[in-house]
């Protein structure tokens, strides 16, 4: 069994138990493993919890990439950061966000399916929220032992060169049970923060939720000065940590 082969069957093995009866338990992780080893680099999104509208396995939803909108910031802003994170690692090109919305217009769905395919992302809590998003309920979720331990072997397995905390309450839960790992060359912008992982020399970085908008009205200017941030502690921190 070669050791992609491995990482997926121990992944399905470890969700099914994770799952157990839980009916709104949504499994996620690697996108496509067929693409995702492939790459340089390998990268993390960690989010906060799951999402209803992405039925029982986020993987799937996200390799079709057909049910996604513009109106959905989290993976519209998370397929354009993966374009522009891999080329720059892989092909040392630097795009602003303007080029990566020009290739985003031409074809939005085959857009999501390409980028999205390539990456890993987890949620923290797996189950969605009754109602609204409570952070205390986030917070419960992850102090339990037992979902801790699973998630930590999820993220072992992913083994990622790259995690997106995709806010602050990923980042607290995030440091909370990786904190035999200390932040070295720590790296500070507006709207992003970037650290190097002592112990797995990991590139960590810290942001919103992917979902926020930085105004009232969200727009181009706004995105890209986010997206700018994300690049330039990318590039103070290093290609290789």
């Amino acid at each position: 069994m070669s050791i992609t082969s491995s990482v997926i069957t121990n992944m399905d093995q470890l969700l099914a138990t994770w799952q157990k009866d839980d009916q709104t338990f949504v499994s996620d992780g690697i996108v496509d493993s067929s693409k995702f080893f492939t790459e340089k680099v390998k990268l993390l999104f960690l989010l906060k919890e799951a999402n209803q509208g992405v039925g029982s396995d986020l993987r799937s939803y996200l390799r079709d990439g057909s049910e996604i909108t513009s109106q959905d910031l989290t993976w519209v802003r998370a397929a354009k950061w993966t374009d522009g994170i891999i080329n720059f690692f892989d092909f040392n090109r630097l795009f602003n966000w303007h080029q990566l919305t020009e290739e985003y217009l031409k074809d939005p769905s085959a857009y999501y399916k390409k980028w999205l395919s390539k990456v890993s992302v987890v949620n923290l809590k797996k189950t969605p929220a009754k109602g609204v998003s409570r952070l205390e309920d986030i917070k419960a979720y992850n102090e339990n032992s037992v979902n801790r331990e699973f998630l930590k072997k999820q993220i072992d397995l992913i083994d990622p060169d790259i995690i997106i905390l995709a806010s602050e309450v990923v980042e607290s839960l995030y440091r909370d049970f990786t904190q035999d790992y200390s932040p070295l060359n720590v790296v500070m912008t507006p709207h992003v923060k970037g650290w190097i992982e002592g112990g797995t020399n990991r590139l960590i970085l810290s942001t919103y939720h992917l979902a926020d908008t930085l105004c009232d009205e969200p727009n181009e200017a706004e995105h890209q000065l986010w997206y700018r941030d994300m690049m330039e502690v990318l590039s103070r921190l290093g290609r290789n940590g």
